[in-house]
Order: C-alpha cells, then structure tokens, then sequence
C-alpha cells in the first residue's frame, strides 16, 4: 500500500518515520530501565506501583483537552516541541533525586510531557499518512526500531556503568525531538469547525470509535503491567540489564516486519481479522510470561508479543485516524490514549504493585493475558457491529 513513488510522497514518509525514532529511541533509553533503577534505590512494590499510576493519571485528565487545545488552535507542532523540551528538562533534574518523596515531582513532570506527546504525534503522523495515502504502519515501524535500537546497545552500556546516566541520555534525545517535531506537517491548514465544536461527544456517537475504546481498555490494562513488570521479573529470574534491554529490542524488533505488514494484510483480510490475529498473538505471548522459569525464554515470548502488537497497533490507529474529522485528529487519538495508557494502567499499577508483593510478579501476567483474551471476546461479540471490513 506504500505510495511513496514521488520525492514530496518520499520526504513526508521519512518525515514521520523519524519522528517515531527520534520519540521510541528516548523510550527505549531509559522507561525500560526505570523501574529497576527505583528498586536498586530500595523503592518498594507499592511505591513503584504509586509511580505507574502519574504517567496515566495525566494521559486521562490532560492529553485529551491539551490535544483539543492544540487542534482547536492548529498549533500541534509547537505544542509538541514544548512539551519535548519539558520531558528534556523534567528527566534529566529526575536523575539527581534518591528518595521517593524527592522523585515524585519530577517524575509527575516527565509523565505529564510524555503522556500529552504520544497522542498529539499519532495524530499528526496518521492525518500526514491519510492525507498522502501512505501506509502508517511503515512511518510508525521506526518507533520500533528506535526502541530496539536504544533498549540493546543501551541496556548493555547501563548494565556496565550504571542506570544513573541514562537520564542525560533520555534528556539529549527529548531535545533532539523538539527540532524533529518542526518538519511535521499540521493536519489543516486552517481551523475547520466540526459539528458545533463538540469533538469529545461528536467522535463518542461513533459506535465503531467507542467499541475500540473498549477493547483499547481491556489491552492497556495487560500493556502497563508489563511496561511496569516486565524488567522486575527478568531481574527476578536472574537476569540483568542487558536482558531488560533485549527485551524490549527483541519485541521491538518483531513488531517492524508486522507493521509493514499490517496495511497489506487489513487491505486482504479485512481490518477485523487483523485485529483478531493481532489480539491473539498478544494474548499468548502474555499469559506465557507467567509459565516461563529461565531467563532467557523470555526473549522469544518477547518476539511473539511485538509480532501481536505489530498488527493490532498501528491497524487501531489507523482506524481512529479514518473515524475521525481530521480537525480533530488528534484529540481521537489523545482519546484513546487517555483509555489505553491513561485509565487501565491507573488500575493495573496498583493492582500490579499489590500482586508483586503478595504472589510475585508470575501472577502479574496471569491477569494481564486474561485481559487480552476479553478484549478478544468484545470484538467477537461486536463483529457485525463494526463499521469498517
């Protein structure tokens, strides 16, 4: 489906694939890592629990209305450089606390930036991808390459000569996304008024927009706790630093030839059978995390989960994309952001942190795979009721 046969067609690709590898490289240099530097510093289950919670605490309650701001003003790039020199700045002053009192205000800082940039740069990416009619998932594959790419080589030189610089890394890349976020095209050129300037119960009258928050739910609650676990339990098996990092660059890894493919295959299959294969992929990977004892069966567990997440991910936002007004495109991805990454994870890192402590983190991943299995069942029960193929 890649339409990128002319030079302007061309730019506008690379444009928002180094977008996404610039953002997932800073990702990879240290989210991966963090939760293992606040356990080394004698932070407990609850309190690393207590940390999960900011990063969705601010998806939920500002992403949507600082992305409305931003479409209502046809500002999304300026928005999105302010908030990346804010990340820059908030992470790099995070490296400097050891207590959990002193963490807390900078790392509420850094959540708050990273929460709202996400879903203003989907937004902005898939409108460009619909606009030139490229294939999304082919620009939101360097996200995964910047992540493996950060989350090996780094993981390596972390594990050799600490965790404490890994937030000037994060900090220098966050700032090197402020300048990339100014080659990004604005969605419109104009303000457009759409249906009386009410986006958030406009795109919520879409039956098809609000199953996939639904399902969209059920997934983030399985995604944050492995965010937040997946790096414990390595290290509770006996790994080290080095396979935190491979972990994230081996899922990462899997998920590039999945999103090259996952525009082809919904053009064949149709959207919900991607959907369907994607889920399913997920759901097993997850549920295998709690049945596996060696270290380093982690790792091909890691490949089938980023295979699952390769299909499903970029397909969703592609279908937010086309559901939605593009004036308010990234106000619909900042929705379901708000759902994914904000409210299931404001349940599942507390209910997280509290299943660490009293069974281990095994059990973490029992509960998250029958999460993944349920948002297979809504989109089962609501097959015919989707409006797309």
């Amino acid at each position: 489906m890649a339409q990128t046969i002319n030079i302007p067609t061309r730019a506008t690709m690379w444009r928002g694939s180094l977008f996404y590898f610039v953002f997932f490289g800073g990702i990879g240099s240290i989210v991966p890592f963090i939760n293992v530097y606040f356990s080394e510093l004698g932070l407990n289950g609850r309190q690393i629990g207590i940390l999960a919670t900011f990063l969705p605490l601010f998806t939920v309650v500002a992403s949507p209305f600082v992305s409305a701001l931003a479409d209502s003003r046809n500002q999304r790039r300026r928005f999105l450089q302010l908030l990346s020199i804010l990340y820059g700045i908030a992470i790099y002053l995070l490296g400097f606390t050891h207590t959990f009192v002193a963490i807390l205000p900078f790392f509420a800082l850094q959540a708050f930036a990273v929460g709202c940039i996400q879903p203003l740069g989907d937004g902005v990416v898939t409108s460009m991808a619909r606009r030139y009619r490229l294939n999304f998932g082919q620009m939101r594959l360097w996200g995964s390459i910047g992540v493996a790419s950060t989350g090996i080589a780094l993981g390596a030189l972390w594990q050799r000569v600490g965790f404490g610089n890994m937030f000037m890394a994060a900090s220098l890349i966050f700032l090197l996304l402020a300048f990339v976020s100014q080659l990004l095209d604005e969605p419109t050129s104009r303000r457009e008024k759409v249906q009386g300037e009410r986006p958030f119960r406009t795109l919520l009258q879409n039956q098809s927009f609000t199953i996939l928050l639904v399902i969209g739910f059920l997934l983030g609650i399985s995604f944050a706790m492995l965010i937040v676990f997946e790096g414990i339990f390595a290290v509770s098996l006996g790994g080290g630093g080095f396979l935190v990092g491979l972990l994230v660059g081996a899922g990462a890894i899997a998920e590039v030839p999945s999103m090259r493919l996952s525009g082809s295959l919904a053009e064949r299959w149709g959207y919900r059978r991607t959907l369907l294969l994607g889920y399913t992929l997920f759901g097993i990977a997850v549920l295998s995390y709690s049945w596996v004892t060696n270290p380093t069966l982690l790792v091909p567990v890691a490949l089938l989960r980023g295979a699952g997440f390769g299909l499903f991910f970029p397909t969703t936002l592609k279908l937010v994309s086309e559901l939605a007004p593009e004036a308010w495109s990234a106000t619909a991805q900042a929705m379901l952001t708000a759902v994914s990454f904000g409210l299931s994870p404001l349940i599942a890192g507390p209910v997280g942190g509290f299943i660490l402590d009293t069974w281990g983190a095994a059990s973490i991943f029992t509960l998250a795979g029958t999460a993944v299995f349920l948002s297979i069942l809504v989109l089962i029960l609501t097959y015919r009721r989707l409006a797309f193929n």
